[in-house]
């Protein structure tokens, strides 16, 4: 997602300041998906070990920086001082803005004169984590009617972690019911019943909560337990 593109690090644009697009990612090789191991333990006169888990490990790219021209003593040290940074910073090809990876530094880049006055630096990255991250995505819909409304939004879960979203709702109108439904998910929802007007309702999927703001009412009696 990286070669031939220009990238945010930390809050410098890297192009737009010192002229550097990415121009190869890892020697065009990149992760298919996470690196992991077992985690076990061995005890004495035991054939089957002990099962614990999994442990997985942070991402590990290299990029090559190029630029055109060479580097003036100035120019080296205010790049420089963005790339050494002793805690982790974002990084985010303008690509695709809406993710992001917590990297830092850990070698030493060499830097490459290359044929018509072009300049290759090779940077090792070690994230956080091994994946990107993505902000926290917010959309409030207003709907003052009881019609169906159908709604498309970027499912966020990767290979990883399936996302469960949190949903809350403030009703507007006097509606005996509520329905959501996922219609890529085989139509998997949730109906919440003897919705009040101006109530607000609170469900957090990933974690089955459910809350609202009348008081003294139980809202899981009106639920039908179907998380999305």
């Amino acid at each position: 997602m990286f070669i031939g593109t220009k990238v945010i690090l930390g809050n410098t644009k890297l192009y737009e300041t010192f002229g550097i697009m990415v121009v190869e990612f890892s020697n065009k090789t990149s992760p298919f998906g996470v690196s992991q191991s077992t985690w076990e333990e061995k005890t004495p006169y035991a054939i089957k070990s002990l099962y614990q888990g999994v442990e997985r490990q942070p991402l590990q790219f290299t990029l090559t920086f190029a630029r055109e021209g060479g580097w003036d003593d100035d120019m080296r040290m205010k790049f420089a001082q963005i790339l050494f940074k002793e805690e982790y910073q974002q990084l985010i090809s303008e690509d695709y803005p809406h993710l992001y990876y917590n990297v830092i530094c850990v070698d030493n880049p060499q830097k490459t004169l290359m044929p018509r006055g072009i300049s290759k630096i090779e940077v090792t990255f070690r994230c956080d984590s091994p994946y990107a991250w993505s902000n926290e995505a917010v959309e409030i819909y207003k709907i003052e009617d009881t019609l169906t409304h159908e709604f498309y939004i970027e499912n966020k879960s990767n290979v990883v972690k399936y996302v469960c979203p949190i949903i809350e709702l403030h009703s507007l109108v006097d509606s005996n019911s509520i329905t959501i439904k996922n219609l890529t998910d085989g139509n998997n929802g949730f109906t919440i019943s003897n919705v009040e007007l101006n109530e607000t309702i609170y469900i957090d999927n990933e974690n089955g909560i459910l809350l609202t703001t009348v008081p003294n009412v139980y809202r899981y009696n009106d639920f039908d337990g179907k998380w999305i």
